[in-house]
């Protein structure tokens, strides 16, 4: 469920922040704390929702599994001053964010908030200034769509990881790897990867140990 947020402006009322989880775009996307969201996310969203989503980030760092929190203890840590109104600043952020696509409200006062952004799509791309659009081409090029094989490794694990997180088994995350385009050799790694990181340090070490050589 996404749009409107509800009434959070009592100073009493919970809401519980926890990941949303896409294992594609929490692998491959951008860190709320990145520059690319703070030089080309930030004239999409305003400065109130990038520092929600770095203040989420930061706090979801500590607290994967998600905390509870106020509206009150929000602007706060924001350094803002909070206001028992439907026009509270937060407030329209949190909107803001839903209407996006980076957070989504759940029943029971839930947010879930995106981990990653994503790059930006062509539409929001219109929306920048020229000067803006002719820095994220820049950035394009400096940071190319086919990254080198230890980036395409540490992707292809990171990936393994979330999948299997998530719940999926092994041969169905390798299946899913090999239809998002990487290697045999790549995605036997990053099942390598993704079971040792599941069974623990030692084993982890090992995966380590033994580089892929596609």
């Amino acid at each position: 469920m996404s749009g409107p947020v509800p009434d959070l402006s009592h100073p009493d009322v919970p809401l519980r922040i926890a990941p949303l989880r896409d294992p594609v775009i929490d692998a491959l996307g951008h860190d709320p704390r990145s520059t690319y969201v703070e030089r080309f996310w930030l004239v999409i969203l305003g400065p109130a929702a990038v520092l929600l989503l770095r203040l989420f980030a930061d706090e979801l760092d500590h607290r994967p599994d998600g905390y509870t929190t106020t509206l009150p203890e929000v602007c706060q840590s924001l350094g803002l001053r909070f206001k028992a109104s439907s026009e509270n600043v937060v407030v329209h952020a949190l909107e803001r964010l839903c209407v996006l696509g980076l957070a989504r409200l759940e029943p029971g006062n839930t947010l879930l908030v995106r981990r990653s952004l994503p790059s930006l799509a062509a539409r929001q791309l219109h929306r920048l200034p020229a000067d803006l659009r002719d820095d994220h081409r820049r950035w394009l090029d400096a940071h190319p769509q086919q990254p080198d094989h230890a980036r395409q490794r540490d992707r292809a694990r990171r990936l393994a990881v979330a999948l299997v997180e998530m719940g999926d088994e092994l041969d169905v995350v390798e299946r899913q790897l090999h239809r998002w385009g990487y290697h045999p050799a790549l995605a036997h790694d990053a099942i390598r990867w993704a079971r040792a990181a599941r069974l623990g340090g030692a084993e982890l070490a090992a995966a380590e140990a033994g580089p892929v050589h596609p």
